[in-house]
Order: C-alpha cells, then structure tokens, then sequence
C-alpha cells in the first residue's frame, strides 16, 4: 500500500534519549526509525524503480513514505536497525530489549511483524544498543557491555545467546559497531576518552577484546562511524574518465580502513582514520575542523524537521558521487547552513585531508529553531542521491549543530535548494480529544496530562516552502493561491503548548485559537492566550461551585458527563471580546453559563435555566454540541442557530438553541423541534448547522442520517459486525451539500449526500473516500474533526494523520466507484464530487426527464432530445465542437418549464437538419448514446437514458389510445427492464396509475401479447395484476396463470406434477379440472391419493373436515403451500389466508386469492387489508399502499387523503390491531414516503372525479400547502430545480378559491382554471362532473397535528425558501 499523496501526518514527539532516531539503508529502503513514547515510529521512503534497481529521486518524496508505527507497553529508551536481515531491537524503559522480524525479506514495501519477541532483561537500565554483523548486537547498560548472537535456524530465530560482557565503571551514553562487527566504539557521561573495542576473534565461545582509548580535549557528545559503500562496477563506465581514475584510488581500499568523526562540547570535529598493525585497527588523528567559528549560538529543538535535496544537474552529481567525497552540512538556529567538502579520507597512501568551503546557504526562511541530528545516518547508496536531515532533541547543550552526508561531489551551491516536506511532531502521550475553533483555523489536541497543542493547518507542496510566521491574511491568500496550483498537502504547525495543572475535558478556541477557554477536571474554567507564545499558562481561573445537594451525592461523578458550548449568534465575527459559554449535565439535569471578556481577561458566571423536558422523568441518552460547518467554517449570523442536540433512551430527538437576554443576563434554554426516531439507546449523535444530524445505534453498527429542517430520515446503512462506528463529524461546501465523515477503529470512510432519486429508491448519501490506518499504526482511532476547506484531522494514539481535501481517483476504490464513468472536468476534491452529486442536473439526465414525463411534459421532453440530438450531431461536423461544450441547459429556455405556451421548438432548429423529433431521430439519438459518453452520467444512468428514449417511443405510439395514467404505467414497465438488475417488480407507485387508468383491458392485452399469455404467478406479481384489475379480469389471468403453473411443471421426462396451479383452480372453484390433470400425471406417487380425495364432494361438512385434517399434516411436515390448498378445498378460506402470510410469506398471494374466491367485498380480504397490509404501510408511511388498501375498502375520500396526509394521521390506532407497536417505525420517517409522484397523482384524482374531489377538499389547507412546498423541497434535492418552478408556479389551492361566499359563476371559472390544464392528453374536462357537489356545504377542516414536523413557532414557509 502506498502512502496516499494527500494524507500527512504527525506521528509523535520524539523521545529526548541520544538514540531516539536514527536512518539506515536496508535492502533497496531507506529505513528512519524513531521513538515516542512508548511507540516505535518507522518512516520508509521507497526508492526502488520498476527494474528492481534503485532510484534515489524518489527519496525523501512524501508520495512514496511509509509510516507503521508499533505499540509497546513502556517508553522506548534506544532502537537500532540491522542493515543485513532488517531485524529492528527496541529497548524499554523497564529494562528490556525487543527485536521486530521483517514479514518478507523482499518486500516493494516493507513491513515488520508487531508481535515483539523479548530478547534480553536485565537489572540495569539499558541505555543504548547497536547491531553488527552476524546477527550480533550489542547492548550497553549503566554498569555493563553485553554481546549477544542472535540464533537463526531454518530462517527462524529460535534463542539469543550472550558471548561477551564486560563490566562498566559509568554507564554507557552511546555504543556502535563498525561494518565488519570487529570494532566496538562506546562513551560515558561527561567522558574524554573514546573506548575502542578491538575484536580479536569470532568465536562465540571464547570471545574477546582488546581496549584502546582516544583522547579528547573536552567530553565528548557524540560519533559516528564513516559508512563506506561499495558501487557496482557498472557504475563506473559511465563517469568522467578524470574524476574514475580518482574514485578508483580512493575505492580500492575502501575496506582496509576505517574513519570515526567525533563531536566534543567545545564544538570540535576530529576526524580518525585507522591503520592496521599486528591485525589491530590503530587509531589516529588526521583533521580536525573547530565549528566555533562559523555560528557561535545554537540550541537544540525538541522536533524533528524533514528536508529534501534537490540535486541538479544530474551528471555532474553523479560524478561526485564516484569521487566518495563527504559533505559537511553545518547549520546555525536561524538555519543558515555552511557547506564543507572533505577530501582524501581514503586516499592510499594517506594524503592530506582538506575542508574545501561552499558559500553559505539559508535553509530556512525564517528563524526556526533548526537542529538536525548530530551524524545522522548516511543513506549511502546510488546515483543522485538525496539525503534527510532531522533535529533531535538532546540532553547536552552545544553551540552548533552539525550532519555529515556522504557522497556527495563537488558543485555550485547555487543548485542545492531546499523545500520544507513534512513537520514530524506530534504527542508524546495519547490523544484523549480534539477541539477546533468555529471556523476551523486552529485545533486543540489534548491528553491524559498536561501535554496539549494548539495547532494550525498550513498547506505545502513539493516545490515551494512556506512562510511559517505569515500573517493569517497572508497565509490564507497563499494556500488559496497554491491550492489551485498544485494538489497541496495539509500539516498542522504547532503554534503553542498549553501548560495546565489538570487535564482538559473540554475546550472552546476563539480567534483562531488565540484564545482558550478550557474546562479542567478539578471542574474550573481556566483561559488561555496563545497568540505568540510557545508555551501559554492562564490568564484567568475560575472554580466551578455546584450545589451541596449535587456534591454530596453519588450524582457527583456525573459531573463529568457534561457538553461545553459556545454561543455563536451573540456576536457578528470573530473579533469581539465578549462570548457567552455554557456548560450542560444532562445526567444531573443542571446547566450553568459563562461570560468571557477577552479584553479584560475576565470569566463570570451567569443566570441559565434548565433544559426544556417534556415530562418529569424525561431522560438523556445521548448528546452533543452543534459546531458551524461550512466552505469557511463561519458560524451563521442569523439568530437563534442550534448549539445543543439530545436524544432520550426511546429515541425522542431534540435540538435546542439559547436566547441570551443581555439586559438581565441570562440565558434561555429553548426548544427548536423535535423528532421522534424510534432508535433506542443510541450510543452517539452529531448534528450539523446545515440541517443534518447523524445518529448511531446502540449496536454501533447502523448509522441513521436524518433532515431535521423536514423531519425526514434520508440515509440508513448497518455495517458488518466488527466494524464499530466510533465518530462521526459534519462538514459541507459553499453550498451547503453536507459531507460526513465516519470513524472505525483504523479507518475513516468520507459519505456525501447526493440528489434524492425516486425512480430507482437510491440512497441519499455515498461514500466518496476511505483513509485507511491499518498498514499505517496500530493505535485505534480516538476522535477526529474537520477544520478549514476540507481538511480532516483524525487522532489515533499519540499521532495525528491529516488528509486534505484532495481525492485520490486512481487508487480509492470508493472514489473510483463513485466516479464511475462520469465525464467531468476539474474534480479533484471531496467538495467538487459533493457539487457533481447535488445541485441542478442536466436537461438530458434521464431523472429530470422522467419526472418531467410523470408531469405530462411529452412535448417538453421531446424538445429536449431533439436539442440533445443536434448538439451531438456536431461532433462528428464541427471538430472543434467536443462533448464538453455540450453544456447542461441545451439552450432550452427556462420557461419552457412552467410556461406552456413556450414549449414549441426553438427557432434556432430552422438552421438544423432535425426540426421534430420523430422515430428517426430517436433511433440516431440511441445509436449515438451507444458511442458517446455524457457528461455528468454514469454507465447505468445513460443506460436509463436510453430506455426513456424507448419508452417515449412507445408512448407517442399509444398517445391517444391510453389515458394519461395508463401511459404512466406504462413508462414504469419501460423502465423496470432497464432496472432488472435493481427491482424485479412495478412499485405500488406504477400501480396505482394503473388502478386510476381508465384502460386497464388495453394494459392487459398488451402485457398478455408482450409475453405470449404465458403469465405464470412470477409474472403476475411483477405485473401486479392482482392489485389493479378488476375482478372479472383477475379470474381469467388466474387461469391463464393456472394453465402456465401446471405446464412449467412438465419435466424434462415427462412426468407433471399440478401441485403448483392447485391454488389457482380451487381460487377458481373448479376442482374437476384439476382433477383431469391429475389423471394425466402417470407416475406421480399421489397421483391415485390425491384423485380419490377430490372426487369426493366438498360441499359435505365431512369432506370438508377431511380437507382440514390433511391442511394441518401438510403444516406439520412444512409443506405449507399444499396446506394451504387444501384449506382451500375444505372452504376454509381464513386459515388459507392465514398459512399464505404467516408461513409462505407471501401476501400478494393471499389478497389475489382472496379476491377470486371470495370477491372484493369479502370480509375475509378486509381482514387482511385492515389487519396485515394497511398495519405495515401506515408503520412505514406507505401513502401509496395506504391508498390503495383505502380505495379497495371503497373509501375513495380517504383514499385521496393518503396521497399528502401522514398515514398514521388517517388511521386510529389500537394495540390490538398493530400487536403494541408505536404509531410508526423508523422506515416511516424516510424521504422515500414522500414522492412528489404522489402530487402528481393527488392532483389528476381530483380534477377527473367528484368523489375525490370532495376528499381533497377535507385536507386541511396548512397541510397541502406545506406538503407542496415539500415537494417542491424534493425536487431541489433531486436535481430537479426546474420543476419546482412549474410546481410553485402552477398548482392550485381549491380553499383559497372556492368558499362558501363564492357566487356560482365564479366558482365554475376557478374550476374550469384548475380542471382545463392539460398532462398527457389534452383534455376539455366540463363541470358536469361536479354538478352533485353542493360547494355551499364545504367547511375547511380543522388543521391535523403536524407531529413529526418543526413546531408552530416556525413559519411554514421556513420548509423551503
């Protein structure tokens, strides 16, 4: 897995030990291994091309690091890397050594086991250790040198064994062994002498040394061994034949000898080389260099910076590469950098050695505090090599630092430049929470102890440095500026450190986190000022005082369960000085408030009443704070904005804002709305200030995403069983398209809601990207939040990884998947996929077409395709027209929409080839889509696409031969075959137009032709025969369907067998016909059984018993479909019903067969209606079933009302009837309850019938007044701006136009307006149908309870504008 290009990370602070970090070479990786903490950090920076060789222009690239980070159970003092096997050893705290086993040895990228095996413990502290050759390693403790093999067998290293120890007078700061594991070189504290371990032989059973020392003139501070580095030959051929015969001297030797650079407090650099005699390695000095000289002052920072080298050019690099010169890098505290040569180190015989000076260098741009690590480890391998400089901190204090990189040639300075790549910092100690100021310009991380940052995000890349002392304004304009450059990455800069005597519980960050208000666990409110500061103490204290009664009872730890908010609407921006903060304890039912004056530096507390309850003992499951999201964060500046969301056990959902009353200071607690949920327990909710709340189950397992503007669920997703939703956390863009982020234990997965889509019930949110931590640390995911433009923080352990805005197109599979095969240009981030997935679609996108269709628009529709048509016509003949000057409106005028009379073609088609859309035009139009990619449409949706196309075909053809319901049904047939794959049967929706179609014969034939009348039962419920026609039709489809059942029975042998068009034939009442077919099955065992039984009569009350009594056996061996015939056959037509919904599951055969049997008016089917259909639809807020069980009860008024009206509004509920259930469920809530098909249908009833027009006229006007702007709410979210004009433009109110005053001849004008509109067909509709109703008996209805949406103190027209 590679480390993704816009995820960063700020994996620790390191530990303060002398071997905290260090960088080695391993195989074709550059290794970098630190600790912090108890962590264990390893960062990979992968270097090798596609032929295997190595490729060092990737190194030090942030695209190709690696982090793995392992987890120990105490505080790492020194690690070390084994550059043979890539073994890792660890050494802790509590005086034990660990080793970390690569998983493969060859490895693109590498990683290493996290079980850690215990190689060594001891009584001592071990304070350092280094590998050597063979598998050995070497530890060095307080008051020993201990030498240890480590034991391999079969590639399995079964036991450490200790070969040599040799006791110590000082404790040991530093041991390292040379390449070839025959020189051990170690320090003390405050020491003069170097100690230099001469190897006398490898044996393992008899080990030994011999000691030398190397006299310093002041204590020595650290060392490094030169690494000298074999090139391959072939390396050489292609170098400077001057500077080759050179290399060749200086590599003939390069392991005859070996160079140890030493570093002294008085700021010297000694240079030894050594010489052999008497096969001892012989020390002695040969240089020395003093760094007093350069840069007087320099103190060491306690972070580690990266850098890269950018070498250029590339020949002459590789020509100092093949010199095996040194390059000395000295660096001051204002990174000002000196650059030194160092020649002849291996020169044979010795020649002088020479510090030959570069100009100087600024590292950085500002005055940094810059250290690197004192000899870090050379990389040491190929051409055009780039090497990592680190700071670390120590515990000495030197006057310059200093890093010595090898192999490197000689070349001017001016090429060298330098570019900041990541800020590696972080915690030392776990992450408890993460705070963010309100508009996300800073963020506070805290922890268990007083360790806790103020961070502020920052914005590099692979070309440029930062300024990182900027003015915000100036910061801000440049991210802006590089962002729509370059896919810039996001790392957070430590702006301050916030010293606090308790830990902090929570926090609010005011003025870009300048100020801090934090709550501590002694309960006391502390305020910081961080601006400028590297460490801040507080400014103000104030305790907490709570009550007697509260203290001294076991309701005191449930203090600690509280919700710190701030107050955004008191003030206009983020300047002000006075802030109003409030503290709410939902377990103790108590809130207390706060006034901050930032100019004064005062907190003072002030009057709050409690929480609103409903009832007494009203309770508080779950709770949170509603934080500002938006494209800049800022907070709204109306009034009244929601600061606080609960939940109670039983799923009652409310959101409260505070009213501060500035004259009596105090503040009021007051109800926004509320929603019942029907989710118990919930273990988590976050809402958004977009109208978004998420809401995870007591499981952790299902996420619930709900629109409280409307009150409506739009999103429901369980995930697997392992995957516990630990966060969640809104943001959105500029246009206020909400996007959320959701936290698993090691990965976060980014959902965006997209338009609403009815046709195929799509879900109203996806997931867009995934950041995925496994392959990267251990530690599990602890919070997470959003800051500026996209830029999501999550903390994990001690570390924090921050993933920018940007997305990952090629590699995300949720990105790619999302994406699909859309053509658009320009979507690089998360908000311009939100954009792509929201907003107004395209005329051609087949959902606005089809909505527009379902709004009688054929000719509007038809104007659409032709324009589409002519505009794709000009890629193949004009070639500098492309598909993306196709444009999105089709230069159709917006009028078009809502206006009838401007639904004729452009004049613009005067000049085109294709004036009418025609059969021609529609086949050209579908062969084109076959070739050619839309814009803005997936695979699936230009699929669709073309069925509309098809289907328009088919309803210019029956134009005037189907009324306009019948036409709809149709369509909905048309696009069932295209959505085969997504729905397997017509909705109640398509049905319905069926129902209310006067051609329901002519719906027949022509379903019964398309499949050549062999409709089996399958076909029937797709169809759904048995909902929409009439009684007679029904019982001859069931026999066709009986006649198909016992055919599609005939095996392949012959044998038949009519178990399964039983049911049919005895739902028909003709038994001798089943019993001829039953003579015809030869060889069926219960062929004689079955024809005895059924020639005995039936009508008899014994053989009526018999038929039972056999029902009940079929039951008890779960043959529950024959059971159910034979119920059947005894007239027991209950229990069939019953057996039919209980144990077959299937109710559709049940109503079909009840209604065949028995008739319509059976009271049997009212059961079943009343008692099982009309039940499950109002529990899950149906309208199109409940109007249908409502019109099969002949209740046609109520019918209509179903359309618009709530459905648990229409039916009065009793414990018997719905088993204890609650009014409704969860489903109920769903935006899919709330087709704006269902206006469409509402209004065609009432203009074409009396008896519903009546019943429209009982709904009371506030409720069809807001269910319209609802609808016209959906169709903004669907993508269907358009429409909403049409709909807010066109529809009519019959109360506000229609009274009792009303004189005749007025009323038959508004009626003649409203009914004289046209859909499919036009229509001249008379009044003749309304002469039975008296208009002088209407009375508007009294208003229904609008439970479920906002409360009455908001206006209705707060539903939509």
């Amino acid at each position: 897995m590679s480390f993704s290009s816009n995820l960063t990370f700020a994996p620790g602070e390191p530990n303060s030990d002398l071997q905290a970090i260090l960088q080695k070479k391993w195989s074709i990786h550059l290794i970098t291994l630190y600790s912090s903490g108890n962590n264990l950090i390893i960062l990979l920076t992968d270097t090798s091309n596609n032929n295997g060789t190595i490729d060092h222009s990737t190194a030090f690239n942030n695209n190709g690091t690696i982090l793995q980070t392992v987890y120990f159970d105490s505080d790492i003092v020194s690690l070390d890397l084994n550059p043979f096997n890539g073994l890792i050893a660890v050494s802790t705290s509590v005086n034990k050594v660990f080793f970390l086993k690569p998983i493969e040895t060859f490895m693109i990228v590498p990683k290493w086991h996290d079980n850690k095996l215990l190689i060594h413990k001891t009584n001592t502290v071990i304070n350092t250790l280094a590998w050597g050759n063979s598998n050995e390693i070497v530890l060095g403790t307080n008051n020993s040198i201990i030498l240890f093999y480590l034991v391999e067998n079969f590639g399995l290293y079964s036991d450490f064994k200790q070969i040599y120890k040799l006791a110590q007078p000082n404790k040991i700061n530093s041991i390292k062994f040379n390449l070839n594991s025959n020189i051990i070189i170690t320090y003390s504290n405050y020491d003069y002498f170097l100690k230099i371990y001469n190897r006398l032989n490898f044996d393992h059973k008899n080990t030994s040394f011999n000691l030398t020392y190397l006299s310093h003139s002041s204590y020595i501070t650290d060392f490094r061994f030169k690494d000298n580095f074999i090139r391959p030959a072939s390396q050489n051929k292609n170098a400077n034949d001057s500077l080759t015969k050179n290399s060749a001297d200086n590599d003939n030797n390069t392991n005859k000898s070996e160079v140890v650079y030493t570093l002294t407090n008085n700021n010297i650099l000694r240079i030894f080389t050594t010489f052999e005699l008497e096969k001892n390695q012989i020390f002695k000095l040969v240089a020395y260099l003093d760094l007093n000289n350069n840069f007087p002052s320099s103190i060491l920072s306690p972070s580690i910076i990266r850098y890269k080298l950018e070498n250029k050019p590339t020949l002459i690099l590789e020509n100092i590469i093949n010199l095996n010169l040194d390059l000395l890098i000295i660096s001051d505290k204002s990174g000002n950098l000196t650059l030194y040569l160092i020649e002849n180190l291996n020169s044979i015989p010795q020649k002088l050695i020479k510090f030959i000076p570069l100009k100087s260098l600024n590292f950085l741009n500002n005055p940094l505090t810059f250290c690197p690590l004192t000899f870090p480890k050379d990389p040491n391998f190929g051409n055009k090599a780039k090497n990592g400089l680190f700071d670390n901190h120590k515990p000495l204090r030197i006057n310059t630092s200093s890093a010595l990189l090898s192999n490197h040639k000689r070349y001017p300075v001016r090429y060298l430049k330098t570019s900041l790549q990541n800020k590696l910092t972080g915690h030392q100690k776990s992450i408890q929470s993460l705070f963010k100021s309100n508009n996300g310009e800073a963020m506070l991380s805290t922890s268990r102890f007083n360790e806790n940052h103020v961070w502020i995000p920052i914005i590099v890349n692979d070309h440029n440095i930062n300024d990182l002392k900027q003015t915000k304004n100036k910061r801000n304009n440049a991210n802006r500026k590089k962002f729509k450059k370059t896919n810039g990455k996001v790392i957070l800069l430590r702006k301050t450190m916030l010293i606090t005597e308790n830990p902090i519980l929570n926090a609010i960050l005011l003025r870009d986190g300048d100020f801090i208000i934090t709550y501590l666990g002694n309960h006391s409110l502390a305020l910081y000022q961080c601006k400028g500061k590297k460490f801040s103490n507080s400014l103000f204290n104030l305790p907490i005082k709570f009550e007697k009664k509260i203290l001294n009872t076991k309701n005191h730890n449930d203090l600690n369960s509280f919700c710190f908010v701030h107050i955004p609407e008191v003030y206009s921006d983020f300047t002000s000085d006075i802030h109003y903060l409030i503290a709410v304890y939902p377990l103790v039912k108590l809130s207390k408030a706060w006034k901050i004056d930032l100019k004064n530096n005062n907190i003072s507390e002030i009057a709050i009443n409690s929480l609103p309850q409903d009832y007494e003992d009203e309770d508080i499951k779950s709770y949170s704070s509603i934080d500002p999201v938006g494209w800049s964060g800022k907070s709204n500046k109306v009034y009244k904005n929601n600061i606080f969301t609960t939940i109670s056990s039983t799923g009652l959902l409310k959101s409260y804002y505070a009213d501060v009353d500035k004259g009596s200071n105090k503040i009021y607690w007051k109800i926004s709305y509320k929603i019942e949920t029907g989710i118990k327990n919930a273990s988590l909710i976050k809402e958004s200030s977009v109208n978004k709340i998420a809401i995870v189950d007591s499981s952790t397992n299902v996420l619930t995403i709900w629109d409280n503007k409307n009150c409506i669920l739009e999103y429901s997703e369980q995930f697997p069983q392992n995957e516990k939703i630990f966060d969640v956390d809104w943001t959105c863009n500029w246009k206020k398209q909400s996007i959320l982020s959701i936290g698993f234990a090691q990965k976060v997965i980014l959902y965006s809601q997209i338009r609403y889509d009815y046709t195929n019930n799509m879900p109203s949110f996806t997931s867009i990207k995934i950041i995925s931590l496994p392959n990267l640390t251990s530690h599990i995911i602890g919070d997470s939040l959003w800051l500026k433009d996209g830029t999501l923080v999550i903390g994990c352990g001690n570390q924090l990884f921050v993933s920018s805005k940007y997305l990952d197109i090629e590699n995300d599979i949720y990105t790619k998947k999302v994406m699909a095969n859309r053509i658009s240009d320009n979507i690089e981030t998360i908000f311009d996929i939100c954009s792509l997935l929201n907003g107004p679609l395209p005329l051609y996108h087949p959902q606005l077409i089809i909505q527009c269709l379902y709004m009688g628009k054929i000719d509007l529709v038809k104007k659409i395709l032709l324009n589409l048509f002519n505009r794709l016509r000009k890629l193949d003949l004009n070639p500098e027209f492309t598909i993306n000057n196709l444009g999105t409106t089709l230069g159709i005028p917006i009028l078009s929409f809502y206006d009838k009379n401007c639904a004729e073609y452009d004049e613009e088609l005067t000049t085109e080839t294709y004036r009418e859309y025609s059969d021609t035009v529609s086949s050209l139009l579908k062969e084109k889509l076959t070739l050619i990619s839309l814009p803005y449409l997936t695979r699936h949706q230009q699929i669709t696409l073309l069925s509309v196309i098809e289907s328009l075909t088919e309803i210019e053809k029956n134009r005037y031969s189907l009324d306009e319901n019948a036409l709809k049904y149709y369509m909905g047939l048309k696009l069932l075959e295209s959505h085969k794959s997504l729905q397997f049967k017509l909705n109640m929706r398509d049905i319905l137009f069926a129902l209310h179609s006067e051609n329901k014969e002519i719906l027949i034939n022509m379903i019964n032709n398309k499949n050549n009348f062999k409709i089996n039962w399958a076909l029937c419920k797709k169809y759904g025969f048995h909902y929409w026609v009439n009684n007679t039709q029904l019982k001859r489809q069931f026999e066709i369907i009986a006649r198909n059942e016992f055919a599609s029975s005939i095996k392949s042998d012959g044998k038949k067998d009519p178990e399964n068009c039983t049911l049919f034939y005895l739902s028909l009442k003709k038994k001798n016909i089943l019993i001829g077919l039953w003579k015809t099955c030869y060889g069926n065992p219960e062929q004689l059984k079955t024809i005895k039984l059924l020639n005995n009569n039936f009508n008899d009350p014994k053989w009526k018993k018999v038929a039972i009594k056999n029902a009940f056996a079929l039951l008890s061996k779960h043959r529950y479909y024959y059971a159910a015939c034979f119920f059947l056959l005894g007239d027991s037509l209950k229990d069939c019903v019953s057996v039919l919904i209980k144990q077959v599951k299937d109710a559709e055969l049940a109503i079909a067969v009840t209604r065949v049997y028995d008739g319509d008016t059976s009271d049997v089917l009212r059961k079943v209606l009343n008692n099982h259909l009309l039940v499950d639809a109002i529990l899950n807020g149906d309208r199109w079933t409940t109007s249908w069980v409502y019109w099969m009860l002949r209740e046609n008024q109520i019918a209509i009302q179903a359309l618009i009206k709530a459905p648990y509004n229409l039916f009065l509920f009793s414990n018997e009837k719905t088993g204890g259930k609650k009014p409704f469920l969860t489903e109920s809530m769903s935006y899919l309850v709330d087709d704006p098909v269902l206006m469409i249908l509402y209004n065609n009833l009432r203009q074409n019938n009396i008896e519903y027009f009546q019943g429209s006229l009982l709904v009371p006007i506030e409720v069809e007044f807001e269910f319209v702007l609802k609808i016209a709410n959906i169709y903004s979210r669907m993508g269907c701006d358009y429409l909403v004009l049409d709909l807010l433009s066109n529809w009519f109110f019959f109360p506000l136009t229609i009274s009792k005053n009303t004189e005749k001849k007025d009323m038959n004008e508004s009626l003649a307006t409203i009914t004289s509109q046209s859909t499919f067909v036009e229509k001249d509709l008379s009044l003749n149908k309304f002469k039975k109703f008296n208009f002088n008996d209407f009375s508007p209805a009294k208003p229904v309870s609008n439970y479920g949406y906002a409360n009455e103190a908001q206006s209705i027209f707060d539903s939509f504008f």
